[in-house]
């Protein structure tokens, strides 16, 4: 224990020397009383809002010790960047570098893409209406946070702990290619977010060269692919392709809260969804593997059903899918794999996901009141079908790894036995 308390020291002695540029501003944007009482409000809602502060708890974090060494480290803080890696470090150690539920601050490139572009005709702006006009907001990112971009993108490239690189440059490529001619067509996707790097519109190219070759297996490798927009997922991926309507359902729980409350009515204003949906309010939520501890601390339980119906499409498939997942599948990646399985739109490969796909409704934020940093998080508290918590043990795989070989490895390999059933 004192070993891994010095080692949380030496990391926040080295968050606080980050460049000359930072040091040389010698006021600090906020006093330490400031500072103080907004740590107090920020721990107000890791006990009475967090949604998954039990699933820390119960994977060995101290939250107790953790509050205690990170207020001793306020009086550091000199401006919006070093109180940006304060609360950055202090979230990951609060959830052990998991961050359930999209717990996270935003840096500037999450703020602008987040945030700052949100438009009047984009679904939910009325969500985000508010924190585009709060004048903190405003002061910390676009006069304070946004001074340090370039530190933030150079200085700590060599840690991911520290590095944030703009979206565009932290993916894998797209990849396309047969495995085996007319036969077998395997398809990386590093991420579902929009990118400089890749043009959603090719797979329609891709689609068009499948179906006319009459490949009979199309792979989709969605491992260490950690989210992005569901919407490319479904419009890309899964709608050309359904030849029926498709439910699938998350079952979520909720704890009223006056951090969270204000979200509700988004909620349940279906027409501003991604998808259709409806929502059914449950009197207990009856399930083999819910946590009875973790269903405690809630007093408010809905199902989430999820509609995809099918659109026109010139596509005619015959074949078979499989979708390749890991520990890294994470958020639209981990609701992919899932939708999969309720379903049967595919066969999954792999390990576990990193979960944070079944939370009903998109993150929300907690805005720290005095400096104006922002806080992402999922305001309900997700369970896979059988109960178990979706962002702790994430969606399981139809079929997992076989001894000595990875995803890709064992899907060809059953791809070869369901070939030697045929023939």
């Amino acid at each position: 224990m004192i070993k891994k308390i010095l080692g949380i020291f030496l990391v926040i002695n080295l968050l606080f020397s980050c460049s000359k540029k930072m040091e040389s501003r010698d006021n600090k944007f906020m006093s330490l009383s400031q500072m103080e009482k907004e740590y107090e409000y920020f721990w107000k809602f890791i006990y009475e809002a967090y949604p998954y502060k039990n699933v820390c708890i119960r994977n060995g974090i101290d939250l107790e010790n953790i509050e205690q060494i990170y207020k001793n480290n306020l009086e550091s803080i000199k401006n919006e960047f070093q109180y940006y890696k304060f609360y950055k470090y202090l979230i990951a150690q609060i959830t052990g570098h998991k961050y359930y539920g999209h717990f996270y601050p935003l840096n500037y490139t999450m703020y602008y893409y987040d945030i700052k572009t949100w438009l009047p005709e984009y679904d939910d702006y009325e969500l985000v209406k508010p924190i585009q006009e709060d004048e903190n907001i405003i002061k910390f990112y676009d006069k304070g946070l946004i001074e340090y971009e370039t530190v933030l993108y150079k200085n700590f490239t060599s840690s991911k702990m520290f590095c944030n690189k703009p979206y565009s440059n932290t993916i894998e490529k797209f990849e396309f290619k047969p495995l085996k001619e007319n036969e077998i067509f395997y398809i990386k996707i590093p991420t579902f977010m929009n990118s400089d790097d890749f043009d959603w519109e090719k797979f329609h190219d891709v689609w068009k060269e499948i179906c006319i070759k009459n490949y009979k297996h199309i792979i989709i490798d969605v491992q260490n692919n950690m989210g992005g927009s569901m919407s490319n997922c479904e419009d890309f991926i899964i709608y050309p392709f359904l030849k029926e309507n498709k439910i699938y359902k998350a079952f979520v729980m909720y704890r009223y809260t006056k951090f969270s409350d204000k979200y509700i009515p988004y909620f349940f204003n279906q027409e501003k969804q991604e998808l259709e949906i409806s929502i059914s309010k449950n009197e207990i939520l009856d399930l083999p593997k819910i946590n009875q501890d973790d269903k405690e601390e809630f007093n408010i339980f809905y199902t989430v059903f999820y509609k995809l119906n099918p659109i026109n499409s010139s596509y005619n498939f015959e074949g078979k899918f499989w979708v390749l997942v890991d520990s890294n599948s994470f958020s639209a990646s981990d609701r992919f794999a899932s939708f999969c399985r309720q379903t049967k739109f595919a066969t999954v490969v792999g390990y576990n996901t990193g979960g944070d796909g079944l939370q009903g409704f998109h993150p929300v934020f907690l805005k720290l009141p005095d400096s104006g940093l922002i806080i992402k998080y999922d305001m309900f508290y997700g369970l896979n079908p059988d109960g178990s918590c979706n962002s702790e043990v994430g969606t399981a795989p139809d079929i997992y790894n076989l001894p000595g070989k990875d995803a890709l490895e064992t899907c060809l390999e059953e791809i070869r036995k369901l070939g030697e059933k045929t023939n």
